[in-house]
């Protein structure tokens, strides 16, 4: 069973064409037309499969060009306040206490907040840490947050509920912009 798939990671120039070559329940196995480049376990996904969106993250890769993807349901909610909406991304992040940054990965942002991975164990609910996302290479948004969630994915990815809580007015009109375009995205 092959179905097309388009995939949108924060090393791809663009989104990729790709075909699902096996679907078992919320896990996929994704065939590229080529070889896989700077992908890592744990890195999360936005996947259009139909007029379907998910999130995922990546539980496996074989090289040259196939990865499985673990998915969750991704729907827009004709809510009223759409500052409690997340849009799903894959975006390239740091995270940081004491100023210290290591890489994580923005999986989801909204008006108030976003939701991390990362590779470390090192953050408690209610840390105030130091977030960078880096949406382009050209766009920088810094931020500090407060730790309100975490869950240990599969023992190697762990992910941060994340709640904005200061941030210069040049990086909150850069961040809304970004949630501006993903409102445009998801509801056109």
């Amino acid at each position: 069973m092959e179905k097309d798939i388009i995939i949108e990671h924060f090393n791809f120039l663009s989104p990729a064409s790709s075909k699902i070559i096996l679907l078992d329940r919320n896990l996929i196995t994704v065939k590229f037309n080529g070889p896989i480049n700077n992908i890592q376990i744990g890195d999360a996904v936005v996947c259009y499969i139909g007029d379907n969106i998910f999130v995922g993250n990546i539980t496996d890769i074989v090289f040259p060009a196939t990865i499985k993807i673990l998915l969750s349901a991704f729907q827009l909610k004709n809510e009223k306040r759409v500052h409690t909406v997340r849009f799903p991304v894959s975006i390239a992040a740091a995270i940081a206490k004491n100023h210290k940054f290591e890489f994580a990965v923005a999986k989801d942002v909204s008006y108030t907040g976003l939701r991390l991975n990362s590779l470390l164990d090192i953050y408690n609910i209610g840390d105030v840490v130091e977030v960078n996302v880096t949406p382009t290479q050209s766009m920088n948004i810094s931020f500090s947050g407060r730790i309100a969630n975490k869950s240990d994915i599969n023992q190697k990815v762990f992910e941060y509920g994340m709640e904005i809580i200061s941030m210069s007015s040049k990086d909150r009109e850069l961040y809304d912009s970004l949630v501006k375009k993903l409102l445009k995205k998801f509801t056109c």
